[in-house]
């Protein structure tokens, strides 16, 4: 059996990894509400930086942005795939892409979970302070 070389599966490497990029700025470029879940993204961690989050609260708010994020990326693959099989309307192909769509709701719901249970407990008493 032939092994390939090592330059070869270097390149491979590297070509996939490209891929995987050119995707991650498809998905930015093209997509709105990737583009909008991006800014909550960097606004949540803006907003960790002044909030002297925890190991554990850092963890947990880029796990939940990511899983946001990554949500985001499969359903516009999904839905890209399912364009390029028809464009006619289909109850399969509409159920997947509500599917699809309705995992980026969980995962944004519980990312909004995450982050209010993170960060009103340590900004409360500074806005109670501003308002009275």
């Amino acid at each position: 059996m032939h092994q390939p070389k090592l330059w070869e599966t270097l390149r491979r490497r590297v070509k996939s990894f490209q891929n995987a990029g050119r995707g991650v700025a498809i998905l930015f470029q093209h997509e709105t509400n990737a583009r909008i879940h991006l800014t909550a993204f960097v606004a949540s961690i803006l907003l960790g930086f002044f909030s002297s989050l925890s190991t554990r609260e850092w963890i947990s708010i880029l796990m939940a942005s990511t899983m946001v994020l990554m949500g985001e990326a499969l359903n516009s693959a999904l839905e890209k795939a399912c364009d390029a099989i028809t464009i006619e309307p289909h109850p399969s192909i509409r159920n997947a892409k509500d599917l699809a769509a309705g995992a980026v709701l969980l995962a944004s719901c519980f990312a909004l979970l995450v982050g209010c249970l993170i960060f009103i407990p340590k900004w409360l008493p500074t806005i109670q302070n501003i308002v009275r």
